[in-house]
C-alpha cells in the first residue's frame, strides 16, 4: 500500500486557531495579532510529531467567489466577514509553509473542501490512505475505508472513520450530504428544509435511505413532517447541490509534488523568532538562535546577605526603588505547613540577594532580627511588592507573624490573564517563553530528593533563590506592559489582585468538619446501599456487581430486554442519561441511579473528607486556584 497523504484544511485550521484565542489573543512584538499563525503551526508540528507524514499538502480557499456563489447568491451571506487581524495572518502562514517546504494548493472558483475531495478521490484510485485534518462536518461525506478525518483538538487528534461518523451523527458517511440537505447548515447559510431537525433527518434517512427515497415515499409520511418536506423539496435539492463537493478539479500537481522528506525548519526559524514565538523556536531546536538574540540569557549577579549592615542596605534599596520582587524559600510546599528558611529580593533586572535563615552549614542572621527588618518593607503602603504565586508567600509570612499588606503584582496571575490556555504558569515556563528562552535553575537540581531547601549549601542556595526574585522582577517588567497594552488594568488591579489575599486567608482559615457526624452518615449510607443491592438482586433473580458496566449491560439489555439507547465501542451505554430514560419503564435502572449517587456521595465526600483534615489545625485547608481554568472561574 502507498504511503498516506495528509491533507490539511488550511483556512479551516487558521480560522479555528484564531478563535481559540479570541478571549486572550496572542500578539507579536509589533503588537499585531498572531493567534492564527501560532495556533496553526502548533497543530501542524504536533501532526508531524505524531504521524511523521511523508506526503502532505495544505488546501486553501479561493480568493475569488466560488461556483456556489453563482449557484446561490445567499451562499455564506450570513457569515460575518473574517476579522481583519485574522485575514492579515493568512499570507504569513503561507510564507512559513513555503519556507518549510510544505506544498499548498489554491484554485480560483473552488473552496478548499473541493480540493480536498478531489485529492481524496485520487487517493482512493491509488489505494493510498488519506487523512484529512479538519473539523468541517461537510468533509464527513468523504469518509470511507480509504479516507479518514483527523479532528485536531488541544494538540491531539481524534481519528474519525466510517463507524465513528455513524455513531456520532446517526447516519452513514455516504448519507451526510442528504442529512445536511435536510437540516441545512447555518454557518454556510444553506437552507435545508425549514422545521426539519437532526432527529427527524436521522429517522427519515434510516427508514428511506436517501433524499430521493424520502420524496418517493412522501405519501407514507404523515402530519407536519410531510407538509414540511413537501414545501421544502426545492430547498433540499438546492442544498444538496451546494453541499456535494467537487471531486474532479483539474489539479496539475501529482502525488510526488506533495512529498516532504523533511521540514526545512532552519528557513522558518527567523520568522518564528521575529513573531516572538519562542516556544515554537525551542521546539524546533532553535535554542541557540534564542540565546544569540538575547542579552538577557546571561545570569544575574546575586549576593548572600549575612550581616545586619548588608540587610539594611538592601532594605534601603527597596525603599528607594519603591517596587521590589520578593520570594520566600521554605521547608514545605503547603502554605499552611511551611516555615521560612530564607527570603530573596530584587529591585532591578539582573541583580538580587538571598537572606538565609538556614542554609546548610553557613552561619545566618538571627530569625527574629530579620523578621523585624523585613516587616518594614512588607507592610509599607508606599512600596509595591511583586511576586510569583504570591498567595503562597503571603501565607508563609502570615504564619511567621508578618501580614504582607502591599502586594501589588503577581506574575503568575498576570500571565494567566494574558493567556488562559497556556497550560503551565510556573516561573520556569514563563521565563522560557517570555524572557527570550531563559532557562532557570530548577528546584530538583539543587535540593536532593526527600530533603528541604534549608539543607542546600549557601552558594547554591543563593544562585537558586536570588534568581527567583530576579526572574520575577524581569517578568513583572514584561507583563506590566502587556497588561496595559491589552486594556486589562482595571480587571487585574481591582478584581484579580485583591482576590489573592481573600483566597489566601480562606485557605489559612480552613473548614471545620465533624468526624463523628460523617462517621454516622457513612454507616447510614452503607446500610442504604446494601438495601438497594438486595432489592435489585431480588428483582433480577441473581447477584451481580452494580458498578460493572459489562455486567449491567448484560442484565439490562439481554436479560431484562430493555431498549438500548446509545452505543459505545464496548457495547451499549449505561451512562446516567441512558439510565434516566430507561428508569421510565423499569425499576432496576432507577435503583442503579440511586446506588451510583449514594455511592459517590459516600466515597467522594463522607469517607474522604476526614482523611483531609490537617493534624495541627483540625481543619481541611483547600487550594483555590485563580489560574486553574480558561473560563475565569476558580478551581
Amino acid at each position: 500500500m502507498n504511503d498516506p497523504l495528509f491533507v490539511i484544511d488550511g483556512y479551516g485550521l487558521i480560522y479555528r486557531s484564531h478563535f481559540a484565542f479570541i478571549r486572550n489573543p496572542l500578539f507579536n512584538p509589533e503588537g499585531k495579532n498572531s493567534s492564527a499563525v501560532y495556533g496553526f503551526f502548533r497543530t501542524f508540528f504536533s501532526l508531524f510529531k505524531e504521524y511523521s507524514p511523508k506526503y502532505i499538502v495544505v488546501a486553501m480557499d479561493s480568493k475569488t467567489k466560488t461556483f456556489r456563489h453563482e449557484m446561490y447568491e445567499e451562499y455564506k451571506a450570513t457569515r460575518d466577514k473574517a476579522p481583519e487581524d485574522l485575514h492579515a495572518q493568512i499570507p504569513l502562514v503561507e510564507e512559513i509553509l513555503k519556507e518549510l517546504g510544505v506544498p499548498s494548493i489554491r484554485v480560483d472558483g473552488y473552496e478548499a473542501d473541493d480540493i480536498i475531495a478531489t485529492l481524496a478521490v485520487r487517493c482512493r484510485r491509488e489505494k493510498r490512505p488519506c487523512y484529512i485534518v479538519s473539523g468541517d462536518k461537510d468533509l464527513l461525506q468523504l469518509v470511507d475505508d480509504t479516507v479518514q478525518i483527523l479532528y485536531p483538538k488541544k494538540g491531539e487528534y481524534r481519528r474519525l472513520d466510517a463507524g465513528d461518523v455513524e455513531t456520532q451523527w446517526g447516519v452513514r458517511a455516504d448519507q451526510i450530504v442528504d442529512y445536511l440537505s435536510l437540516t441545512g447548515d447555518q454557518s454556510d447559510n444553506i437552507p435545508g428544509i425549514r422545521g426539519i431537525g437532526p432527529k427527524t433527518a436521522v429517522t427519515l434517512l434510516r427508514q428511506y435511505g436517501t433524499l430521493e427515497g424520502i420524496f418517493e415515499h412522501l405519501d407514507e409520511i404523515s402530519g407536519s413532517v410531510q407538509k414540511k418536506l413537501s414545501q421544502g423539496r426545492e430547498d433540499a435539492l438546492l442544498s444538496r447541490k451546494l453541499i456535494i463537493l467537487k471531486k474532479d478539479i483539474d489539479l496539475a500537481a501529482g502525488p510526488e509534488a506533495f512529498r516532504v522528506n523533511s521540514l526545512n525548519t532552519g528557513a522558518a526559524l527567523p520568522i518564528f523568532m521575529k513573531e516572538g514565538m519562542k516556544s515554537i523556536v525551542v521546539e524546533l531546536g532553535g535554542e541557540a538562535a534564542i540565546s544569540d538574540a538575547s542579552g538577557k540569557q546571561e545570569r544575574g549577579v546575586y549576593t548572600a546577605v549575612l550581616t545586619e549592615q548588608e540587610l539594611d542596605r538592601w532594605i534601603e534599596k527597596v525603599k528607594t526603588s519603591k517596587v521590589f520582587a520578593f520570594d520566600v524559600e521554605t521547608d514545605n510546599l503547603e502554605g499552611v505547613k511551611a516555615h521560612p528558611v530564607g527570603m530573596s529580593i530584587s529591585v532591578e533586572e539582573g541583580k538580587g540577594c538571598y537572606i538565609p535563615l538556614k542554609a546548610g552549614k553557613a552561619g545566618c542572621l538571627p530569625g527574629e532580627m530579620v523578621k523585624e527588618k523585613i516587616r518594614s518593607i512588607l507592610t509599607d503602603g508606599t512600596l509595591k511588592l511583586v511576586g510569583q504565586n504570591v498567595k503562597y508567600d503571603y501565607q508563609v509570612m502570615k504564619r511567621w507573624g508578618i501580614t504582607m499588606s502591599n502586594i501589588h503584582f503577581d506574575t503568575m496571575i498576570a500571565a494567566w490573564l494574558l493567556d488562559t490556555q497556556m497550560g503551565s504558569y510556573s516561573m520556569d515556563s514563563l521565563a522560557e517563553r517570555f524572557l527570550e528562552g531563559y532557562k532557570t535553575i530548577h528546584f530538583k537540581d539543587v535540593v536532593e530528593k526527600d530533603k528541604t531547601f534549608d539543607t542546600v549549601e549557601l552558594e547554591e542556595a543563593v544562585e537558586y533563590a536570588a534568581e527567583d526574585a530576579d526572574v520575577t522582577f524581569r517578568l513583572y517588567k514584561v507583563f506590566n506592559q502587556k497588561i496595559e497594552q491589552r486594556g486589562f488594568h482595571d480587571l487585574f488591579y481591582t478584581v484579580e489582585m485583591p482576590l489573592v489575599k481573600v483566597l489566601a486567608d480562606m485557605e489559612l482559615a480552613g473548614i471545620r468538619i465533624s468526624r463523628s457526624v460523617l462517621a454516622e452518615c457513612s454507616k447510614e449510607l452503607e446500610a442504604e446501599l446494601s438495601g438497594i443491592e438486595r432489592e435489585v438482586y431480588s428483582i433480577c433473580g441473581e447477584e451481580f456487581n452494580l458498578k460493572s458496566t459489562k455486567q449491567l449491560q448484560e442484565i439490562l439489555f439481554e436479560k431484562r430486554k430493555l431498549n438500548p439507547i446509545k452505543k459505545t465501542k464496548t457495547g451499549y451505554s449505561t451512562d446516567t442519561s441512558v439510565l434516566e430514560e430507561l428508569a421510565k419503564e423499569d425499576k432496576v435502572p432507577q435503583l442503579v441511579l440511586r446506588h451510583r449517587m449514594l455511592s459517590k456521595l459516600k466515597s467522594t465526600y463522607v469517607d474522604s473528607l476526614p482523611l483531609l483534615v490537617n493534624g495541627e489545625t483540625g481543619r481541611i485547608h483547600t487550594h483555590f486556584m485563580q489560574t486553574g481554568t480558561a473560563t475565569g472561574r476558580l478551581s
